[in-house]
């Protein structure tokens, strides 16, 4: 057994390789060339046993495909989008994945060819980090990480920033590139962290719903299985792709609100055009809505939950609602070229947690039949 100079194990035993490669032969031709990227993907991510978690993934998928019929898109198709948006879902950005990509050499390297480095020039390379709670949560086990966060999230509610920890790394030097790569090495703590428990959760959500979808349906099981690519970016953009993931999920997917599947097909293939199309989310609320489906909550904001209440003087409906939620104000025919309208307004909050000023916005969404 060997260990790179990245601080992993480049092979593994020979039963797990020959198992691997009969796993992998049995695929179909047009499945065999993303998979065995996949792999290398997830074994330089990881290690071979969380490749070999992607290629068992695949089969189950394979084997409801089959079950179901040929997928939309030609010959296992669905197989193929899980086998592309599965890779790069299992090989998330962290903090470790980060601090390996920034010390490799073959980084370096690209770095003195575009600045067009002579042999005996000095190239000096700074890297700059902000790690926050959220990301050093992630390799703490589920306990110690929500700790983390309930004292991050009592500090925002006090009107302090968000803890934040910035880092300028020399690269070049000696001390930056030992401090990237001891974090490179800690791709061991990943298996036991919060955030590889809760990504896995949300795969095997993804992975049940394809599976279930391809039984019944080809063109449902493909439609359900390219809303992978939900899941893209990092920060605030892959969360909000996983969430809209899980709403078409449960919301469209598996509610009881069409006639057909080829019918649910369609709604969830809108539906995820719309996320793509608009990352503000407007046109996605729309399209659920459309479809039968509740629209997105919206996430909970500093200083804590509000409550609203209103009174309307001439058309819109008097109210009340509280941080995060939807309410009806009109419905009816709009005949005249302005909708006026005036409304009082009255707000409940804990004042304890109001240490500085908020903003409270409200959004008006219209919805034409």
């Amino acid at each position: 057994m060997i260990i790179d100079c990245h601080g992993h194990y480049t092979t593994a035993p020979v039963e797990l390789h020959n198992f691997r490669d009969a796993q992998l032969a049995a695929l179909p031709a047009d499945v065999h060339d993303v998979a065995t990227l996949g792999i290398a993907r997830l074994e330089d991510y990881q290690d071979a046993s969380y490749a070999q978690l992607y290629l068992d993934r695949l089969g189950r998928i394979l084997a409801a495909e089959r079950a179901g019929g040929t997928a939309t898109g030609g010959p296992q198709a669905t197989t193929r989008e899980v086998a592309r948006y599965l890779a790069l879902w299992m090989a998330f950005d962290d903090i470790v994945r980060v601090a390996d990509l920034k010390s490799r050499s073959s980084r370096f390297e690209r770095i003195r060819r575009e600045v067009k480095a002579g042999e005996g020039d000095v190239v000096a390379i700074v890297d700059h980090f902000k790690p926050g709670t959220a990301e050093l949560a992630a390799l703490l086990p589920g306990a110690l990480a929500d700790r983390l966060l309930r004292w991050d999230r009592r500090r925002i509610a006090r009107g302090k920033d968000p803890w934040a920890w910035p880092l300028k790394v020399r690269t070049h030097t000696v001390f930056g590139l030992a401090l990237l790569r001891t974090l490179a090495s800690l791709r061991g703590l990943r298996r036991r962290g919060s955030r590889f428990a809760a990504e896995q959760a949300m795969i095997e959500r993804w992975l049940a719903a394809v599976d279930a979808g391809a039984r019944r349906d080809e063109a449902l099981g493909f439609e359900i299985a390219a809303c992978g690519r939900l899941v893209k970016g990092y920060g605030a953009s892959n969360e909000r792709g996983k969430a809209n993931l899980l709403h078409v999920i449960d919301h469209l997917a598996a509610a009881p609100l069409f006639a057909s599947d080829a019918e649910r097909a369609a709604a969830i293939r809108q539906a995820r055009a719309a996320a793509l199309a608009d990352e503000a989310g407007t046109a996605f609320d729309q399209a659920l809505v459309r479809h039968g489906a509740p629209p997105r909550p919206l996430p909970a904001q500093p200083p804590g939950p509000i409550g609203a209440s209103w009174t309307a003087q001439q058309r819109l409906y008097s109210g009340q609602l509280r941080s995060g939620g939807r309410v009806l104000v009109y419905a009816g025919p709009i005949t005249t070229p302005f909708f006026e309208d005036v409304l009082r307004f009255q707000f409940a909050v804990d004042a304890t947690l109001t240490r500085r000023p908020f903003p409270v916005n409200f959004h008006f969404e219209i919805d034409e039949d």
